[in-house]
């Protein structure tokens, strides 16, 4: 399993004031469950929402949180997994990163009201970054 750490994470996310969003400007790689994915720069988050009561205690932008939402958005926006394995991905992270409650409580959340992001992103059309497996290519390559 390779997760990256707090530093590449840093390194690899910029906000944009225009659009209120953070950006890869590099690409991030994981190997997570047997799957080595990239996740590739360009792509665009706003990083976890979670309810007020929670935000109270953590931030949907602290960088403990940020990797497994930018790999949550990505698998809802690519849907190269089926959702409820993006949303347990996200759950696993949390729990792994903060806590189990906040993990759990973050599940149902979006098993109850993630199936609108998941529905208007099939409905957009699903984005495709066809370059990103060639740099997955590579990068399992010079391992």
């Amino acid at each position: 399993m390779r997760i990256p750490t707090t530093k590449e994470i840093e390194k690899a996310i910029r906000f944009d004031f225009i659009k209120q969003e953070f950006v890869l400007v590099d690409d991030l790689f994981l190997e997570i469950f047997g799957m080595s994915i990239i996740l590739p720069k360009g792509l665009h988050t706003d990083g976890a929402s979670f309810p007020f009561f929670i935000s109270i205690f953590v931030k949907g932008t602290d960088k403990d949180v940020m990797i497994w939402a930018i790999l949550h958005d990505y698998i809802y926006r690519v849907q190269f997994l089926p959702r409820v394995i993006a949303d347990a991905i996200f759950m696993w992270g949390l729990a792994k990163t903060k806590s189990k409650i906040l993990g759990i409580i973050s599940y149902m959340g979006l098993r109850i009201f993630g199936i609108f992001a998941w529905k208007s992103n099939k409905k957009k059309g699903l984005l495709k970054f066809p370059e990103a497996k060639l740099r997955l290519k590579q990068y399992i390559c010079q391992k």
